[in-house]
Formats: structure tokens, C-alpha cells, sequence
């Protein structure tokens, strides 16, 4: 049943470092708001560059990247 009507979604993604060392992509915060603006996770890429986040409401959501100083939008 869950394969027909899911009711839950995931969001995957890599960060990209354009003109700068490839190390800049690891450890990078990443927060997920939904669109009240609300946080919904906070999760870190790994080595790759990679983040993920499973069982999320229906919706539409904002990803931004930190270098746990300054957000990259």
C-alpha cells in the first residue's frame, strides 16, 4: 500500500564546490524548512558532498547550506 499512496517523501542531494578544494563539501550543515519557513531537519553531507532525509511531510521545502558560519544559497 505504501508504494501506491505514499504518504511520506524523501529529499536527496550533493553539494557541489565550484573554483575550490573539494574538502569544502564535507561537513557542511544543511537545513530543511517547509514552506511556513518552519525547520523542519538539520543534516550534515558527508565526504561526498552527500545529504538526505527520509519521512518528510507532503510539501515543498527550502534547502540551505552552511559552512556552520555563513549560509550558501
Amino acid at each position: 500500500p505504501w508504494k501506491q499512496r505514499p504518504e511520506r517523501g524523501h529529499l536527496l542531494g550533493r553539494v557541489a564546490v565550484n573554483n575550490g578544494p573539494e574538502w569544502l563539501r564535507d561537513g557542511l550543515a544543511i537545513q530543511l524548512e517547509n514552506e511556513g519557513f518552519t525547520l523542519t531537519s538539520t543534516l550534515t553531507t558527508d565526504v561526498s558532498g552527500f545529504f538526505g532525509a527520509a519521512e518528510l511531510p507532503p510539501g515543498r521545502y527550502r534547502v540551505r547550506a552552511f559552512d556552520q558560519v555563513t549560509p550558501f544559497q
